[in-house]
């Protein structure tokens, strides 16, 4: 009695994970699998899982991979290093790294908070590419719908943590830009897929980024206006001090031009990284193989 192939063994295997929608366990089968299977290496993947899983676990596959979270942190971020978590150094100085939160973006996921696209196969990064773009335009639009929290105006310790966590959703969609921005450009220039596709992916994450850079520098000086507040309200000496450095600290970064040096700085989105206006984010960056591969 013949043996069962391996390859369509492997992909009902895959396909009953997605099928019970445990999509982690699916893309951990199907990494594994490409590491054994030399077959699944040679053959042009997108077509293959079509044939094999039908588009609609095809489809299931690329969102796993794309909305698979980072293995080394939670959503983008770390305890910071530099201050050990605490936001501040024992002579009270604000820790700039941090932004003086106490955390840092994730160097392994550059504070996207999903796997890298090392971790995808290079078959499906083009379409993951798309999907994860995609998600984190949605969430941006979003963000920047939503009105601004209390501000300064009312102070108080409960104002500044909201103002912090908009910060931090705000950087870690910065993440998830930047790094499709890099995987951009490294596929255009190595062929793999469509160029224009690339591009569009490309225009529409760094216009979103333009927009979130402008809100980052508006929560900064809503959080440099509620250390002030905080610091006139605030009784003990010491907490006052500090109070007053933040006021400073954030002031500061929100005029700064591209944040070197803070967990704000992105690498392929540094030159955006300024007040310039910008257009709303597009939700719509282009579709898989819509136009012709340069």
């Amino acid at each position: 009695m013949a043996s069962e192939d391996p390859t369509a063994k492997i992909m009902q295997s895959v396909a009953r994970a997605l099928s019970a929608g445990r999509s982690k366990e699916a893309v951990h089968q199907f990494v594994q699998a490409l590491s054994h299977d030399t077959t699944l290496k040679r053959v042009d993947l997108p077509p293959l899982l079509a044939q094999t899983l039908g588009k609609s676990k095809l489809d299931a596959l690329i969102q796993a991979f794309a909305k698979h979270p980072c293995m080394v942190c939670r959503r983008g971020l770390l305890i910071c290093d530099d201050c050990e978590g605490r936001g501040y150094f024992r002579d009270g100085r604000i820790c700039d790294a941090c932004l003086g939160l106490g955390t840092t973006n994730c160097d392994f996921c550059a504070g996207s908070g999903w796997i890298t696209y090392k971790y995808v196969p290079a078959g499906l990064q083009e379409m993951v590419l798309l999907a994860r773009s995609k998600l984190a335009l949605a969430e941006a639009r979003a963000l920047l719908a939503a009105p601004l929290p209390g501000g300064g105006k009312t102070g108080g310790e409960a104002n500044r943590k909201t103002l912090a966590q908009r910060l931090l959703q705000a950087n870690r969609l910065m993440g998830a830009f930047d790094n499709a921005v890099g995987i951009a450009r490294s596929l255009a220039e190595a062929g793999a897929g469509s160029a224009t596709t690339f591009e569009n992916v490309e225009s529409a994450c760094s216009s979103a980024a333009s927009r979130l850079v402008r809100r980052i520098r508006k929560l900064l000086q809503l959080l440099s206006e509620n250390a002030k507040v905080q610091a006139a309200q605030e009784k003990s000496p010491r907490q006052r001090r500090l109070n007053e450095r933040r006021t400073q600290t954030y002031a500061s970064l929100a005029k700064s031009t591209d944040f070197k040096g803070t967990s704000l700085f992105h690498v392929y989105l540094r030159e955006l990284q300024s007040s310039e206006a910008s257009p709303e984010p597009s939700t719509q960056p282009g579709p898989r193989g819509s136009e012709s591969s340069n």
